[in-house]
């Protein structure tokens, strides 16, 4: 991160670093997560060095190429340079296959951050930390809550 970078930025910077790196590694796919302008240069780097490319989080849309700014407009060229599309839900893979991608490339994979919040959500949990934190914040709103059964990680905050 430097001080007021722009997009522009930061896709030079990654194109610049990542190049030498597909140069000497050679990978046979590289996978890009989202909807950032770090993964649309990673995935920009790839269609340069005829790498496939895999988006993970794909079809994501708002209909709105400015809103939210740049990520749809992000989105939107990584689905152009991708070969692999890993849709969260059903909606994203009727986005992908609106747009005209082809359904053999889609494949539905669910959330990896909410599957991964829900699968720490849902394990026994005891931490003297995050009590701590939960009773130190205890009657604030909480980002996360669940109704997971006594004895396990929960979070009251609602």
């Amino acid at each position: 991160m430097q001080p007021k970078q722009t997009p522009s930025d930061i896709c030079a910077r990654v194109l610049s670093a990542l190049d030498p790196v597909l140069e000497r590694e050679k990978p046979d796919l590289i996978l890009v997560q989202g909807d950032t302008t770090t993964a649309m240069a990673g995935a920009l780097a790839g269609f340069h060095r005829r790498t496939p490319v895999g988006h993970i989080e794909a079809g994501l849309r708002s209909g709105d190429k400015l809103n939210p700014y740049p990520e749809e407009m992000n989105r939107r060229i990584i689905s152009r340079l991708a070969t692999c599309h890993f849709a969260a839900t059903s909606r994203n893979r009727e986005n992908l296959l609106a747009e005209g991608v082809p359904h053999d490339q889609i494949f539905l994979t669910g959330n990896p951050v909410v599957d991964s919040l829900q699968a720490m959500l849902h394990k026994p949990f005891d931490s003297s930390i995050v009590k701590g934190l939960m009773k130190a914040t205890q009657g604030l709103k909480a980002i996360v809550s669940d109704n997971a059964p006594p004895g396990e990680f929960r979070s009251n905050h609602g």
